[in-house]
C-alpha cells in the first residue's frame, strides 16, 4: 500500500468529493483521510495507483465537486517520519 498526500484542498472539502474526483481519473484508492488546514492522505492500492495518480493530478487546476475550486492540488508520496521523543505524528 502506498500513502499519498494531498495538498492545496479547500477547508469544505469531504471525503467523499476527494474520492469522486480520483475515481473521475480512474485512480483506485482505498482510505481517505482529509484534515483541516486543506490537506488529505489517501491509501492507494500499490505504487502504481500512487504514480498515476500524481502523474493525472498533481500541480492540476481542479474545480469538480469543490475540490480545490481555483487552486491547483499538490499531490507527494507521503513519507512518515519518525524523530525520537516526538509524538505528534
Amino acid at each position: 500500500m502506498s500513502k499519498l498526500y494531498v495538498g492545496n484542498l479547500d477547508q469544505d472539502v469531504t471525503e467523499q468529493a476527494l474520492r469522486q474526483l480520483l475515481d473521475e481519473h480512474g485512480i483506485a484508492c482505498g482510505s481517505i483521510l482529509v484534515k483541516r488546514g486543506g490537506y488529505a492522505f489517501v491509501d492507494c492500492p500499490d505504487q502504481s495507483a500512487a504514480d498515476k495518480a500524481i502523474d493525472k493530478l498533481n500541480e492540476k487546476w481542479q474545480r469538480p465537486c469543490g475540490v480545490s475550486s481555483g487552486k491547483v492540488l499538490m499531490l507527494r508520496q507521503h513519507l512518515l517520519v519518525c524523530v525520537y521523543g516526538f509524538s505528534g505524528l
